[in-house]
């Protein structure tokens, strides 16, 4: 495979494998290595995100699930007030 650089990229990379005294192919091929490593870091935590987010929701559906599975009939049902009064509240 043949890859072609701007003439900037061109001079920077020469005066670096020259100051690493490594030759420039070595050097590119490092680079990519090290570039590619960066972005699959990234895919990894996308997809790690995107598992996060699936059990997320899945959690929220089993815990809205579980409140309609314990419904309770509140018949007779007494409650204090903020204000400390007793209210009654009965189900029609």
């Amino acid at each position: 495979m043949q890859v072609n650089f701007h003439e900037q990229t061109m001079m920077q990379i020469i005066k670096i494998s020259r100051e690493l005294g490594v030759d420039e192919e070595n050097l590119i091929q490092r680079a990519v290595l090290f570039y590619l490593d960066e972005l699959q870091k990234q895919v990894d935590l996308k997809q790690e995100m995107n598992q996060w987010d699936m059990l997320s929701n899945e959690a929220l559906m089993n815990f809205e699930e579980s409140l309609y599975d314990k419904t309770i009939e509140w018949d007779n049902f007494y409650a204090t007030s903020s204000k400390g009064v007793l209210m009654r509240y009965e189900s029609t």
